[in-house]
Parts: C-alpha cells; structure tokens; sequence
C-alpha cells in the first residue's frame, strides 16, 4: 500500500509543479533554475528512489512499531512535499512555502537518521531527495529574495 501512495504523490506532485506557473515567469528566476521538464524527471527520479528506500525499507524493519513509524515518515514527507508544490506555484504563498520548505528539508535529514541504523543502503538512496530539497530550499530563498526585497 505505501509504494502505491508514494507513486500516487509523485504523480500529483509532478502534475502540480507543471499546472501554474505564469507568476513565476515575469521574476527573472535565477539562471541555473532548472527548466519545467527537467524538474518534473527529478522529482520523478528522487520519487522512484524514494519508492525503493521504502520497499528496501519494508524488508530490514525490526517491528511493527518502526514500520508505522518510518511508513508514516515517508508519507507524511511526500505529502509535505505536494503540499509545498502547490502552496508555491498554484497558492503563490512564498513566504510560507519557504518556511514548509525549510522544515521539510529536516524532515528528511531526520528521516535518513531515523533509517541508517536499519538500512544504510535506503538511507543512501534518500541522499539525493534530501540534495534536491537543499537546492529547491535555496532557490525558494532567491525567489523570495526576487519578490519582496526587489
């Protein structure tokens, strides 16, 4: 049940990055933002890691309780993470996106801890997600940057 909820979400998270971003355009973002299409293949990518990890995941859990514990971590990160997509490009709330963004990105340095003693080899494939988010985290700040302090 989880692999299919974390597809789920990285589908609609795709979807919601791609959906409104007409606001975003007059900014100027900075250079190195990466393009839609580019963004959409890495959130797919650290989406797929991600659905790895798990399955990895649902094989080394010691208990019940550590599998609730780290099932719920990763959903709730994903949905974090949608929720993020939406509130940034369709809300245009960058100030709070920021803020979601930032707690977001220890979520998941939280959640490759809490995993390492059980799977290193899934906390490793987590890496390039919590990378990913370190980078939108940054650019986050310079859009913020761009519209309030411009």
């Amino acid at each position: 049940m989880l692999p299919i909820l974390i597809v789920s979400i990285s589908l609609v998270d795709s979807w919601l990055a791609r959906t409104n971003t007409n606001w975003y355009q007059p900014i100027e973002p900075p250079i190195w933002t990466p393009n839609q299409t580019l963004t959409i293949f890495i959130l797919a990518t650290v989406g797929f890691l991600a659905l790895v990890a798990t399955i990895l995941l649902l094989f080394d859990v010691p208990n019940k309780v550590s599998l609730w514990l780290i099932s719920g971590s990763f959903a709730l990160s994903g949905l974090i993470g949608a929720f993020f997509t939406n509130i940034h490009f369709n809300a245009y709330l960058i100030t709070f996106s920021l803020m979601e963004n930032f707690f977001f990105y220890l979520a998941m340095i939280a959640l490759i801890a809490l995993i390492w003693k059980i799977s290193r080899f899934a906390a490793i494939l987590l890496i390039p997600y919590s990378l990913w988010y370190a980078y939108s985290l940054y650019l986050n700040f310079r859009v913020w940057q761009l519209v309030y302090l411009s």
